[in-house]
């Protein structure tokens, strides 16, 4: 669950290594990836910057709505 709360602030950063070191998040990539595997489709490419794919804002965009209503 808080890899899912930290993707969105994967969005511009240069790195997924970049990433874990700014927001203190070890395994970040790791657990990115098993999120990737679980739903099917590539959410963040790993492109510098770090950016969303189409799949990818859509189901973000979900995610942020689901964490505004808990």
């Amino acid at each position: 669950m808080d890899a899912l709360r930290l993707i969105p602030a994967l969005l511009g950063m240069p790195s997924l290594a970049a990433a874990e070191r700014a927001l203190l998040a070890r395994h970040l990539g790791r657990n990115l990836s098993r999120i990737e595997r679980m739903v099917g489709f590539t959410i963040i490419e790993r492109t510098r910057p770090l950016t969303t794919t189409g799949p990818g804002q859509k189901l973000l965009a979900r995610v942020e709505r689901l964490f505004r209503e808990l």
